[in-house]
């Protein structure tokens, strides 16, 4: 499942079955708990990977590498695909980040052999543009993306803001980092080590009613267990645990 907001009312996520192609696409009204099917079809089936992004999202076979760039249409109620290529097979994880002001880039991670990139998606959605490569350790199986907060944005370069959580679920490994300047690579701002298991971490903002400020957190879930944890990330490089 893929969700992401279209726009500042309301919310709404695409739903997809890998093995059967069914696919949906639902909207969530504000202040509600329900939602409503704007579109229902059938894909290929095969999809490892829906990632948004500025332009849409993008759709990723990580057993085939066949990829695609894809609009949402403005009422909500399907897509078209804008692009196709075929990638490098086996990507385990893509991550997306913010770039610039009003684009996005993100991350294409190999969790068996390391290798990593970076990219940057462009404005027509006619593909992506590559900036950085390089190896890290393998085994990372969550990176989490997130946004600092400062008083005064207009001190610091967009991009600085721009930070993620790498996690070893199986050694409890984890790193904060840093998207360097024009996506040329990352710098490592903490490692330590947490508890090994968790299975899932979701990133929201949240601030006080009328503020322009939304503070980073996020939840970390076991799901063998079902401890969870709800935690507030600060700068420099330090989280709470609340």
């Amino acid at each position: 499942m893929f969700f992401s907001p279209f726009s500042t009312t309301d919310s709404y996520f695409i739903a997809y079955n890998s093995s059967t192609g069914a696919v949906t696409f639902n909207r969530i009204p504000e202040l509600t708990a329900e939602f409503k099917i704007l579109f229902e079809g059938t894909w290929a089936s095969g999809w490892s990977h829906l990632m948004p992004c500025a332009s849409g999202f993008i759709a990723y076979n990580s057993s085939s590498g066949e990829a695609t760039f894809n609009r949402i249409r403005a009422d909500g109620a399907g897509s078209d695909i804008l692009s196709k290529g075929k990638w490098a097979p086996n990507w385990s994880h893509l991550m997306p980040f913010q770039f610039g002001s009003s684009g996005s880039g993100y991350i294409a991670y190999n969790s068996s052999t390391g290798a990593v990139t970076v990219n940057s998606v462009r404005a027509d959605g006619l593909g992506a543009d590559f900036l950085f490569g390089g190896t890290w350790a393998t085994g990372w199986s969550h990176f989490m993306p997130y946004q600092t907060v400062y008083d005064d944005d207009s001190l610091f370069d967009s991009f600085d803001t721009n930070r993620f959580i790498a996690y070893n679920s199986t050694t409890g490994a984890a790193t904060v980092n840093r998207i360097q300047n024009g996506g040329a690579g990352f710098d490592i701002l903490w490692k330590g080590a947490w508890d090994p298991g968790w299975s899932h971490f979701m990133p929201f903002r949240y601030g006080s009613s009328g503020s322009p400020v939304a503070y980073p957190f996020f939840v970390a879930y076991n799901s063998t267990t079902g401890k969870v944890n709800f935690c507030q990330l600060f700068d420099p490089f330090e989280f709470k645990l609340l």
